[in-house]
């Protein structure tokens, strides 16, 4: 071999050490060639991430129909790196369970975050407990659990509706809206404003979790086309109510689409006086439709 060819060689060789030693460099930094930016074309970016934490824990989370991993069974959350950034289809499944799906943003160097997944029971067992009664203050065993006025969460809160259902807060009028009731987030921290077909938000406190919000923050949630009936706070990030013969539990994260179970449905020819009640203390929900009084098994760890 000549000189020249063994220069050649040699300036080959170190130009492929330079490159292959600068791209693991730049891939351990996190970047990326986007084959498909918004612009058309090749770019290099930096990735983002995902962080998840989910109730129950070791669930399956997918991205972009592709299977990552398990959230882990100490503390049910999930870190997932290196994601272009842009629009991503998040799902988290367990057996047993309805799914969570929701499209989130990743953007560069930061981590998206889903911090409040609560994966709702398929088919939770109800047990009969009595017959032929017509409040739930009729059950003797547990009478004192039921309140006897629909303000009892909110006796002690500076929120409170007018006879005409404006929102006040120390006397002074919060909103040109009025809603039929109102309910307060265990942590005190929201407030569940009810109107005949829709439920809205009141952040009393900002939040700083994903997504952020200000205080006093009002934001819209659902709606439907039949009235909607009594609502509780399942826990501080979702709600449970009934819509017809339908018990519901939606999130409070608007953040795409609402995931919104159903946790037991009624025909509506065996629907009658429905009542529902939910004790924030064991975590069972108590169902009075047509006489029979029902509790469910524990929804909630």
């Amino acid at each position: 071999m000549t000189p020249k060819k063994r220069a050649a060689l040699f300036l080959t060789c170190l130009f492929l050490f330079l490159l292959i030693a600068l791209s693991a460099i730049f891939y351990s930094q996190g970047y990326r060639i986007d084959f498909n930016p918004p612009a058309g074309g090749l770019k290099i970016v930096q990735t983002g991430g995902i962080f998840l934490k989910v109730e129950p824990k070791q669930a399956t989370v997918f991205v972009d129909e592709k299977l990552k991993k398990k959230t882990d069974f100490l503390f049910g959350t999930i870190l997932i790196k290196n994601l272009l950034p842009g629009w991503h289809k998040i799902r988290v499944e367990k057996n047993g369970f309805h799914s969570w799906e929701k499209n989130l943003e990743i953007k560069e160097k930061e981590v998206t975050e889903a911090k409040n997944i609560i994966l709702i029971p398929q088919n939770p067992k109800f047990t009969v407990l009595t017959q032929g009664i017509k409040n739930f203050s009729d059950f003797p065993e547990l009478k004192e659990i039921f309140p006897t006025s629909t303000n009892a969460t909110t006796s002690n809160s500076p929120y409170y509706l007018d006879e005409s259902g404006y929102l006040f807060k120390n006397g002074e009028k919060l909103s040109e809206m009025s809603f039929k009731t109102l309910k307060i987030s265990p942590n005190f921290q929201k407030l569940a404003l009810i109107r005949d077909y829709e439920i809205r938000l009141l952040f009393i406190e900002p939040q700083s979790s994903q997504p952020q919000r200000k205080a006093n923050e009002q934001i819209y949630l659902t709606r439907f086309s039949k009235k909607i009936g009594e609502v509780f706070w399942y826990n501080p990030d979702y709600l449970l109510f009934n819509v017809g013969g339908e018990i519901k539990i939606t999130e409070i994260d608007n953040r795409d689409q609402l995931n919104i179970a159903d946790l037991i449905s009624f025909k509506e020819s065996e629907t009658e006086n429905l009542k529902i009640f939910f004790d924030q203390n064991n975590k069972k929900l108590y169902i009075l439709n047509k006489g029979d009084f029902s509790v469910s098994e524990k929804l909630l760890p």
